[in-house]
């Protein structure tokens, strides 16, 4: 069995970090060693088609046996005899990550917890593990084949580690994007980018840096708005996605839902504005998921929103198009404000989102 936890820090944090530093510097060299050809596949298919959560955590549980050959890498949680690979990928993974690319002068901010995702919270990584995601987390079949490998063959977790990092560096010679925004634009147009954008993406993430940056835009611009919006990562897990401040006062709160609304989902909403002493909530959703579900339901939501008001709270379920419309339609005074507006979401996104998002805003900005 693995070694407690309280004997590995900062021992082990220290050994992971130089070791993933060192794989990232291998992987600079034609020649990276040999690999049965599944694996190697296994560890391209990851990097070029896998969720960001399955490339962090074979990152990390592959570094923890390149440390310590002991170490089980399908042995995901501490309390089934693996490691406590949540914490380390905190201390030793993310800041290589980070400084990689940087140096690669590319904007990547990794997942802060990919570990929090539900998947990673389970005991190991089998192909039960793998048969209960149903083809819907990608990358699960692929990291399989890594950590069993790895766990059969623990000598070869650095070679493991380097074709990873391998194609981890090939990725980000990828995410450089440049984005040709025109200096004079008409709502319209806008309207029609974000659009475009917004139905070829994935679950939430486009919609919830493009509601971040209409808050942005309009809290500046609108009276006693807001001066600053703090997001956060598409995949953090905290229980609202925007906090907007007036010389450090919560004044509002965005969430996002790309989801049939429900009052549960409000009310959440407005523990959030409770908790930071906020008085207006928003509620970002589309077209598809608001109003359309059954009518008890919209009934019980819109009296809850009611209620609420008499408490001092506004609350409102808003639709992303509508919004896109109309704020940007009250604060386009000038040619500057339009372009503002792509130019926040394009900060949004190399701040917080991820490389295919990135990418397709560009793609639909050269379209135009």
């Amino acid at each position: 069995m693995a070694a407690p936890m309280s004997e590995l820090f900062p021992s082990t944090a220290n050994a992971m970090q130089q070791i993933l530093q060192g794989a990232f510097s291998d992987a600079a060299t034609p020649e990276r060693g040999a690999l049965p050809n599944a694996v190697a596949d296994a560890c391209a298919t990851l990097v070029t088609g896998g969720s960001e959560t399955c490339r962090l955590v074979a990152l990390t549980v592959i570094a923890g046996t390149a440390a310590e050959p002991r170490a089980k890498p399908d042995v995901i949680q501490e309390g089934a005899g693996g490691w406590d690979f949540r914490s380390l990928y905190k201390s030793a993974i993310r800041p290589v990550l980070v400084a990689t690319a940087k140096n690669a002068s590319v904007a990547w901010d990794p997942s802060v917890d990919p570990f929090v995702s539900n998947p990673f919270r389970e005991a190991r990584i089998d192909q039960d593990w793998v048969t209960r995601r149903k083809n819907k987390l990608p990358g699960a079949a692929s990291l399989l084949a890594i950590v069993q490998h790895v766990a059969t063959e623990p000598q070869q977790a650095r070679l493991v580690l380097t074709e990873l990092a391998a194609h981890e560096l090939e990725r980000l010679g990828r995410l450089r994007v440049n984005y040709r925004i025109p200096q004079r634009l008409t709502t319209s147009i806008v309207e029609q980018i974000v659009d475009t954008w917004l139905k070829g993406g994935v679950g939430g993430r486009r919609l919830e840096s493009a509601s971040v940056a209409l808050l942005r835009c309009a809290g500046t611009r609108l009276r006693d708005g807001w001066d600053d919006v703090e997001s956060h990562h598409v995949n953090d897990p905290r229980p609202y996605d925007a906090l907007c401040r007036t010389d450090g006062v919560v004044r509002a709160i965005g969430e996002v839902k790309d989801m049939p609304i429900k009052l549960v989902h409000v009310e959440q909403l407005a523990k959030e504005l409770a908790s930071h002493g906020a008085i207006r909530g928003y509620l970002f959703t589309q077209r598809k998921w608001w109003p359309h579900h059954a009518e008890t339901e919209r009934d019980r939501i819109e009296a809850f929103i009611r209620d609420r008001s008499v408490l001092g709270l506004r609350i409102d379920v808003v639709d992303i198009m509508e919004i896109v419309r109309v704020w940007l339609a009250l604060i386009d005074q000038d040619d500057r404000t339009l372009p503002d507006f792509l130019t926040m979401l394009k900060d949004e996104l190399e701040r917080h989102g991820l490389p295919e998002d990135r990418r397709a805003l560009a793609d639909v900005l050269d379209g135009i």
